[in-house]
C-alpha cells in the first residue's frame, strides 16, 4: 500500500519532473481543510482521508503527499483508465467519510460546493510553472508557521478594505497592469496559425494573495468570498475603458456576478460604454447564476444585448449540458468547461452540441489543458477553445515568428 509523502518529498519529485517527460501528468491538489467545521473533527477526518488516499491511490499508479494537515498533491497519469477514474471515485469516498463524521462546509454559507472539497487540476506538461509555485507556497506556509491552521485565517473586512484602498492608491491603469491577465478564445484551424477571436479579461485571485492577502483562506468556503468577487466585479467595470484601451479594438470579454447587476458600477458601465465599443465586448455569467437567479440574469442579459453587447454562459460542465436548456437562456456563446473525465460526457451529448451550433449558439471548450481535450472538440465540430494548451500554442507562435 502506498504511503503519504512528505512536502518535501514532493518538492524533490518535482524536480525530478522538470528534467524528464512529463508523458500527461497531472497535479491534483485536493483541499479538505474546508470541510473540518470543529477542530475536534481535524484529526478524524486526516485519519479518514489519510486511509482512502492510501487505499485508492495504489490502484491508480498515482503518488499521494501531504501539503498541509488536510490539503494533499496527487500525482496522476491522465492516460490510464484508473487515473481517470480517480477523482471521481475518491469523491464518492471522502463524501461518505464526511457524512460519517458529521464533516463537510457550513450549510450556512453560499457557496458553490458546500461539502467544503476543493480539487484544482494542473497538468505538468502545460502548466508545471503553476503547479510548481502552489507547492512551494505551501512550503512557505510551512516555514512560516502558517501550515498548522488549515488553509489561512478567515477573510476579513478589514483585508477586503485594504484591496480597495490598495485599487485607489495605485489608479486603474497600474492596478490592472499588475494584476489583470488576458486569456485568448482561438479558433484552431487545421492549417495555418491559431486565430484569436476574443480575449477574456480577469483579476487572478492569486497574484493578489501575496500584497493584500498573505496567509488568508481565498477558498470559495470563505464567508466572504462573495464580497471579494463583488469588488473584483466593480474593479473591472469602472476600469472598463482600461480594458477596452489594451483590446485595442479587438473583441473582449469579462465575467460578472449577477448582484453585480443591479450595482452602481454597472449602471455607470451601461452609460458610459458606446453602441460602438459594446459590438466588441462579451459579457460571462456563469452557469449556475443563470439559473439559480434567472430574473437577474434576464435583466442584465436583455439590457446589455439592447447596447450590443453579446451574452456567454460560462462554467458549462459536460454533464450538465442536457439538463440545463443553454436556448432558453439566450445567450450567445457557450463555454463548455473541459476536466480530465468531460471526454464521455462530451460524446453522450454530441447532439446537443451539434444543436447549439444550428441554433446560433457558438460552443467553446474552456479549460483546455491537454491534446485529448483539442482532438474530442475537433471530433464533435467545436472550433473555439480557451486554456493553458492554447496559451501555450501563442507563446510558440510568437518565439517563431
Amino acid at each position: 500500500m502506498s504511503k503519504i509523502g512528505a512536502l518535501e518529498s514532493l518538492f524533490n519529485r518535482l524536480g525530478e519532473l522538470r528534467t524528464e517527460s512529463r508523458k500527461g501528468q497531472t497535479l491534483v491538489v485536493m483541499r479538505a481543510s474546508g470541510c473540518a467545521r470543529e477542530e475536534e473533527q481535524v484529526a478524524p477526518l486526516g485519519q479518514n482521508i489519510d486511509a482512502v488516499l492510501t487505499r485508492m491511490i495504489t490502484a491508480a499508479q498515482g503518488e499521494v503527499y501531504r501539503l498541509d494537515r488536510l490539503d494533499y498533491g496527487l500525482i496522476l497519469n491522465d492516460k490510464t483508465e484508473a487515473a481517470r477514474q480517480f477523482i471521481p471515485n475518491v469523491k464518492v469516498a471522502l463524501f461518505k467519510v464526511l457524512s460519517k463524521i458529521g464533516a463537510g462546509g457550513n450549510d450556512a454559507q453560499s457557496t458553490t460546493n458546500s461539502s467544503g472539497l476543493v480539487f484544482e487540476h494542473y497538468n505538468l506538461d502545460t502548466d508545471f510553472a503553476a503547479a510548481a509555485k502552489i507547492v512551494v507556497a505551501y512550503g512557505k506556509a510551512s516555514r512560516a508557521g502558517q501550515g498548522n491552521d488549515g488553509a489561512g485565517r478567515e477573510l476579513t473586512e478589514h483585508d477586503l478594505k485594504k484591496l480597495i484602498d490598495g485599487y485607489r492608491k495605485a489608479g486603474a491603469d497600474k492596478f490592472l497592469k499588475t494584476f489583470c491577465r488576458g486569456q485568448q478564445v482561438c479558433v484552431l484551424p487545421e492549417r495555418g496559425p491559431v486565430k484569436t477571436k476574443m480575449t477574456e479579461y480577469f483579476i487572478g485571485i492569486d497574484s493578489l494573495k501575496k500584497p493584500f492577502f498573505d496567509g488568508v483562506d481565498l477558498s470559495e468556503n470563505s464567508d466572504r468570498f462573495g464580497e471579494l468577487t463583488k469588488i473584483l466585479d466593480t474593479i473591472m467595470l469602472n476600469s472598463f475603458d482600461t480594458l477596452v484601451k489594451r483590446a485595442e479594438g479587438q473583441k473582449l470579454s469579462i465575467n460578472l456576478n449577477i448582484p453585480s447587476v443591479f450595482s452602481k458600477a454597472f449602471d455607470n458601465f451601461i452609460a458610459s460604454t458606446s453602441s460602438d465599443v459594446m459590438r466588441n465586448v462579451v459579457i460571462e455569467f456563469r452557469q449556475a447564476d443563470a439559473v439559480l437567479n434567472y430574473d437577474g440574469y434576464a435583466i442584465a442579459r436583455d439590457h446589455l444585448r439592447s447596447k450590443g453587447a453579446q451574452i456567454a454562459i460560462d462554467q458549462i460542465t459536460p454533464s450538465a449540458i442536457g439538463l440545463v436548456n443553454i436556448g432558453f437562456l439566450e445567450a450567445q456563446i457557450a463555454k463548455l468547461q473541459w476536466h480530465p473525465n468531460a471526454e464521455e460526457d462530451l460524446y453522450e451529448n454530441r447532439e446537443l452540441i451539434e444543436k447549439l451550433r444550428k441554433s446560433g449558439i457558438q460552443p467553446v471548450l474552456s479549460r483546455v489543458d491537454v491534446d485529448r481535450a483539442k482532438e474530442i472538440g475537433s471530433d464533435l465540430g467545436i472550433e473555439m477553445y480557451q486554456g493553458f494548451l492554447i496559451d501555450g500554442m501563442l507563446k510558440a507562435e510568437a518565439a517563431a515568428a
